[in-house]
């Protein structure tokens, strides 16, 4: 199991998150995905939290025919090194979570 790593605060992660979503929504946008909000939550969307380096996102979706627009446009939209594999619900009905696949995103390095 890998080891969990808190850090001190980046205030580059805003900005992380930042690029993240634009492409996020270049790739809904491509498939037709209805979303009214892309947001950056979690630990490390808390200024001067110490968090783990992850950035978490949700994407707000209006109904079940757009969360499978958006989990397709996900997987397939992105170049190889940057698809999103589905990684099920977490045990809450009606979430989908998905997770990049590829090289690790670091803050401050561009996605």
């Amino acid at each position: 199991m890998p080891a969990v790593s808190v850090v001190d605060y980046d205030p580059t992660w805003p900005a992380h998150f930042e690029r993240i979503a634009e492409k996020l929504s270049y790739y809904l946008g491509l498939c037709g995905v209805e979303y009214p909000v892309i947001e950056h939550v979690g630990s490390t969307a808390v200024a001067g939290l110490k968090a783990k380096p992850i950035i978490d996102i949700i994407i707000e979706v209006p109904d079940a025919h757009n969360v499978e627009l958006a989990k397709e446009a996900l997987i397939h939209e992105p170049p190889p090194e940057a698809h999103y594999k589905c990684i099920g619900d977490g045990g809450i009905r009606g979430r989908l979570s998905m997770k990049i696949q590829g090289e690790r995103v670091v803050p401050g390095q561009s996605v």
